[in-house]
């Protein structure tokens, strides 16, 4: 069901805020000042929307201020905020004194009985076994409404075919996987464009691996709007780097468009750890 939010103060940027993730925003123009002021000022939320090559996207996430790190004596400040609920932009308004319009809040709550609920996401638990050999965590299942399972059956399939190509270092076929323009932030570094990461990062990276094992596991997606979705996962890494051993696990967080027929990597965000013995 979608929820009409109407006169919704909005922060084009050129970043995916997604639910639950903590972004820091420095914030210095004298509109967005006043905007933001407002929103500390009635403890409201305002809705970032990803502003990629030039053109502003009509879905994007509210941010809910969870935290001042600085204010500044001419009003700028550094902020925490966190991503909280998908939305799409139905109309923008031009006569405030920032960027605002109508929203429509975006809830896949399909309002389905739930035993009938439990007995879908049972056999959704059952497909994704299937197709990836990891069954989803309860937790994870507990979230998901009968689009959500649709749309991960379709993004765990596209997962083991991406570990597949990882697996056997074929960077054309990886290719594949990534809109030319991807963004992807990986521990302290940041890629732009698929030929940079390809060529300075992923290529030299596998072709340092010896033995490689690698998957996805856990994987939860929410779709936003018709052609993008966002999705978590869990994926393991084990190799010999440079002849030493290299055993880590860690998170993604993709922004997914689907174009020409296929899923694409347009922001991912990375985080690794050693394996815990």
């Amino acid at each position: 069901m979608a929820l009409p939010t109407e006169r919704f103060p909005l922060f084009p940027l050129g970043l995916v805020l997604l639910p639950g993730e903590l972004v820091p925003l420095h914030i210095f123009e004298e509109r967005y000042k006043q905007m933001i002021g407002e929103c500390l000022d009635e403890q409201r939320e305002f809705g970032i929307l990803w502003l990629a090559d030039d053109a502003l996207k009509d879905v994007g996430c509210t941010a809910r201020i969870t935290r001042v790190l600085e204010r500044f004596d001419d009003g700028r400040m550094n902020i925490v905020v966190e991503g909280a609920t998908p939305f799409r932009l139905e109309r923008r308004i031009g006569e405030l004194a920032y960027p605002a319009g109508d929203i429509e809040l975006l809830d896949d709550d399909p309002g389905t009985d739930e035993d009938a609920l439990e007995r879908a996401r049972k056999s959704y638990a059952d497909l994704v076994e299937q197709v990836t050999e990891t069954r989803p965590e309860p937790e994870a299942l507990a979230e998901l409404g009968a689009y959500g399972m649709a749309a991960t059956l379709d993004i765990a399939a596209w997962l083991k075919s991406f570990d597949a190509a990882f697996v056997a270092k074929d960077l054309d076929k990886l290719a594949g996987f990534y809109h030319p323009d991807v963004t992807i932030y990986e521990g302290t570094g940041v890629n732009n464009g698929w030929p940079n990461y390809r060529d300075t990062h992923l290529g030299p990276e596998l072709k340092s691996f010896s033995g490689l094992e690698f998957g996805h596991t856990n994987a939860s997606v929410r779709m936003l709007g018709d052609h993008f979705a966002y999705a978590t996962s869990e994926f393991f890494l084990k190799t010999q780097m440079n002849g030493k051993p290299l055993d880590l696990v860690g998170r993604e967080t993709l922004i997914l468009e689907h174009a020409d027929g296929a899923w694409k990597i347009r922001h991912a965000h990375l985080a690794t750890r050693s394996r815990v013995k």
